[in-house]
């Protein structure tokens, strides 16, 4: 088998799969039997590839996670069609149509504290309706896994070049530093929001959206100030497709695909409300800003095999500038709601930190220590009760937009969060309180973009959560 051949057929099978999930995601019209085709083709390719290849390992892992994606695709179509038509309230709707899971944020943002619990309670009762689909996945997943000698989670932690025993320490270390911060600042801001203790049912993307009511937004298209900080660097967004279209199929989260790297990349996201907006069209253009930046005539490997780690840190990094007092005045907002924003800010990452650890030792454990499947919810209420001192239903991981979905990926976010606070720190101390604006800042930015999955910060064995904790429990 040729190398260099079997690059070039499978990132055309690549390019047509991928067009084929991005019309399913924001509800244009697809072929589930177009995917089918193209998911046993890829299947094919990759294992064909893991029976001839043994390195490089990074294509290895990818491959496998492929050959596992085109054994459970069916499964992951299933997911995204009970979100839309299983998932759906017996009572209350939203622009006319019963809210799904789909349109669960939106709702949430404009209904009232009964309405939320309703549909939230209804919602995780109807859970235990797509447990078999998510189930399946996970357990043909592990299998195929398991075939060629590894598993999910250990093939995460090579992508990261890190150990297990570090990936844990340091989420259970950003756990320890910031939990007490964040009981406190939850407890106050349900007052402040909902005018009551914290609820199993406020989960954080209502917080989200909840938090920003009565802030006053100037008048900023997000498009054109994320354009204008990208440029500002001396980067460009130019060539990024932007779908913005509100439409009832259109996957509930904001996201980013590369149809091809780094050629055809495109950013989708449904409006919620004007910060939240703000901060998704930040988050997602970083990662496409990223992908755009990899170097096209890097191997085909180098370009794909981009560590979830690795491809946070560039949309964090981004939106993250939406923690500083002085970048939102630099965008046009009041100095006193640049600070108000600011603090709010600082509580949504808190809760984002809090969460996301929980998510993570769960993840870490399902796969380390092999959990059969109907103890997960224990397990997820476990740690959610553990990281952020709330009792929910444990059920709530299968509703959730990643955990199900993903076989891994949810450590990715708290990793990127520490690497980016140590840049933000790096970069205002080198060159002042306004790096945002300087060309150097975007030069070192894409050196590190740039090289792909070969970049000097896809290592993550040295990261350590101490910066993140301070950044997140030190009020400035």
């Amino acid at each position: 088998m040729n190398l260099p051949q079997w690059c070039q057929e499978t990132e055309e099978l690549a390019k047509h799969l991928r067009l084929e999930y991005w019309n399913m995601s924001v509800g244009l019209p697809y072929s589930e039997q177009k995917i089918g085709e193209l998911e046993a083709q890829s299947g094919k390719q990759t294992s064909a590839f893991l029976a001839h290849f043994k390195e490089p390992q990074d294509l290895v892992d990818d491959c496998i996670g492929s050959v596992a994606g085109s054994k459970t695709f069916k499964e992951g179509l299933a997911l995204q069609d009970a979100r839309k038509k299983i998932i759906v309230s017996s009572k209350h709707k939203l622009k006319r149509n019963p809210v799904s899971w789909q349109t669960w944020r939106q709702f949430a943002a404009q209904a009232n504290d009964a309405e939320r619990k309703h549909v939230y309670d209804e919602f995780i009762s109807l859970s235990k309706k797509i447990a078999p689909i998510v189930q399946k996945k996970f357990s043909v997943a592990g299998k195929t896994y398991a075939d060629y000698g590894t598993n999910p989670l250990d093939a995460y932690v090579r992508s990261h070049r890190m150990s297990v025993k570090h990936l844990r320490n340091v989420i259970g270390e950003l756990k320890e530093g910031i939990k007490s911060e964040f009981v406190k600042q939850n407890k106050h801001y349900s007052e402040v929001i909902f005018g009551r203790e914290p609820h199993y049912y406020d989960d954080f993307y209502v917080i989200r959206n909840k938090l920003y009511d009565g802030i006053t937004m100037p008048k900023l298209d997000p498009v054109k100030s994320v354009f204008a900080t990208i440029r500002g660097m001396g980067l460009s967004p130019d060539g990024i497709l932007l779908d913005a279209e509100d439409r009832p199929g259109k996957y509930a989260s904001p996201f980013m695909t590369s149809i091809v790297v780094p050629t055809d990349v495109r950013v989708s996201y449904k409006p919620e409300n004007p910060f939240s907006d703000l901060n998704s069209i930040y988050h997602e253009y970083g990662h496409a800003v990223h992908y755009k930046s990899i170097k096209a005539d890097l191997p085909f490997w180098t370009r794909n095999c981009i560590s979830e780690g690795l491809a946070e840190t560039f949309s964090i990094f981004f939106d993250k500038l939406l923690m500083r007092p002085g970048f939102l005045q630099h965008i046009g907002f009041k100095d006193e709601t640049a600070q108000e924003l600011r603090t709010r800010t600082r509580y949504k990452e808190l809760y984002g930190a809090a969460f996301y650890c929980a998510n993570s030792l769960f993840k870490i454990d399902s796969w380390e220590k092999q959990v059969p499947f109907d103890e997960l919810a224990p397990l997820y209420a476990k740690h959610v009760k553990s990281c952020m001192g709330l009792n929910i239903p444990g059920e709530y991981w299968l509703l959730h937009h990643i955990l199900p979905d993903s076989l891994m990926y949810v450590p990715s976010y708290m990793l990127a969060e520490m690497q980016v606070g140590e840049l933000h720190a790096r970069f205002e101390k080198e060159h002042g309180p306004q790096w945002w604006t300087s060309k150097e800042v975007g030069a070192e930015v894409d050196a590190l973009m740039s090289p792909g999955s070969d970049s000097p910060a896809a290592t993550f064995e040295k990261i350590n959560p101490s910066m993140m904790i301070k950044q997140l429990t030190t009020e400035r």
